[in-house]
C-alpha cells in the first residue's frame, strides 16, 4: 500500500476543515517537489476539480515519476447535441492538454452511475479505445455506493476503482464490495479517509450539523489517545487495514504533506477494533448529503 496525493484542493476550496482555501501555484510546486522526494507518486485529479488540471499542467516537474489519474467530465453536463463518445473523447483530449501530458496512468468515469445508464456501453467502448491507443494505461470508475460497484462489475472489465472508505464510512466493507474488487484483481484507490477533514477536527468545534454523531467522534478520538495515535495516524491506520493499493489524501501546504507522509509510515492499528465506529447513515458519511452553512460548503 502506498500514499497518493489528491489534488482537488489545487482547484477548489475543498474540505469541511479547510480554512486556508486553495494553495498558490508556488506552494503547489513545493508540494509536488516534496512528493517526489517522499516517493508519493500517485496524483489524483479530474476535469471537474475546478482548475486542478490546469494548475498541475503548470506546476508538474518535467520527467517526474508521477502516475496521474484523471476522470471524465460528468455525463449530466453533456449537451443533448453531443454524443457520449465525443463527450468522453474530447473531454479527455482537453484534460491531457491542460495537464501537458501525452498520456495518463488511468482514466476513470467520474460517476459510476454514468456507466449504468443508457450511454454506458458507448462510454466504455470509448474508454477501451483510449486504453488501446496507449493514452491511458488503465480504465475504471469512481464509485460512491455499493450498488454502483456491483452493477458496473457485472457489466464491464475494469482495471482501477476509486472508492470512499473511512472509519465512519465502512459501507463497502460491510457490503462485500471491497472483497469483490480484491477478488477480481482490480486496483483499489481509497479516498475520503479523513472524511473531508471531519475526522481530524476537534469534535466539539465541528459544525453543529454533526452534533448527533459527536459522541461517536469523541469515542474515536479517545480510542486514539489511549493508544498514543494522532487523528491523522488513526485515519491512516484504518486505511492500512483495508488492503487497498493506494490511499489518497489531499493537502494545501507542504507541511501537511510532511505530516501525512510521517503519519502514514507510523500508522498502525494497535489492537483497534474499527468496526464499532461505523455509521450507516448517509447524511453523515456522504458529504454530498451534508447540509452545512455556506462557509463550510465546497
Amino acid at each position: 500500500m502506498q500514499l497518493g496525493l489528491g489534488t482537488v484542493q489545487f482547484g477548489l476550496n475543498y474540505g469541511v476543515s479547510n480554512t486556508e482555501g486553495r494553495p498558490s501555484e508556488e506552494e503547489v510546486r513545493r508540494i509536488l517537489a516534496l512528493a517526489v522526494e517522499r516517493r508519493v507518486h500517485v496524483l489524483d485529479t479530474a476535469a471537474a476539480y475546478g482548475a486542478s488540471e490546469i494548475v498541475l499542467g503548470r506546476c508538474l516537474p518535467r520527467n517526474a515519476p508521477f502516475r496521474v489519474v484523471t476522470k471524465t467530465r460528468p455525463l449530466r453536463e453533456c449537451p443533448d447535441t453531443v454524443g457520449a463518445t465525443a463527450w468522453v473523447r474530447d473531454g479527455f483530449v482537453q484534460s491531457l492538454d491542460r495537464l501537458g501530458l501525452e498520456s495518463v496512468d488511468a482514466l476513470l468515469v467520474h460517476h459510476a452511475c454514468d456507466l449504468l445508464g443508457p450511454f454506458g456501453d458507448e462510454m466504455y467502448t470509448e474508454l477501451m479505445v483510449i486504453k488501446q491507443s496507449g493514452r491511458a494505461a488503465k480504465i475504471g470508475f469512481s464509485a460512491y455506493n455499493g450498488f454502483d460497484i456491483d452493477a458496473a462489475l457485472d457489466r464491464y472489465e475494469i482495471d482501477l476503482v476509486q472508492i470512499p472508505l473511512n472509519v465512519l464510512d465502512q459501507r463497502l466493507l460491510l457490503g462485500g464490495q471491497m472483497a469483490r474488487l480484491q477478488q477480481r484483481g482490480v486496483e483499489i484507490h481509497v479516498r475520503s479517509v479523513f472524511l473531508q477533514g471531519l475526522l481530524l477536527m476537534d469534535p466539539m468545534t465541528a459544525p453543529e450539523y454533526f452534533a448527533p454523531i459527536r459522541p461517536k467522534l469523541l469515542a474515536w478520538q479517545q480510542a486514539l489517545k489511549d493508544r498514543g495515535l494522532t487523528p491523522t495516524q488513526g485515519a491512516f491506520a484504518f486505511a492500512r487495514s483495508l488492503g487497498a493499493d493506494v490511499v489518497l489524501a489531499g493537502v494545501v501546504k507542504t507541511s501537511q504533506l510532511e505530516v501525512n507522509c510521517e503519519d502514514f509510515r507510523l500508522a498502525r492499528g494497535k489492537d483497534l477494533d474499527f468496526s464499532g465506529f461505523a455509521l450507516n447513515d448517509e447524511i453523515y458519511v456522504n458529504p454530498s448529503r451534508w447540509k452545512l452553512p455556506a462557509r463550510f460548503k465546497v
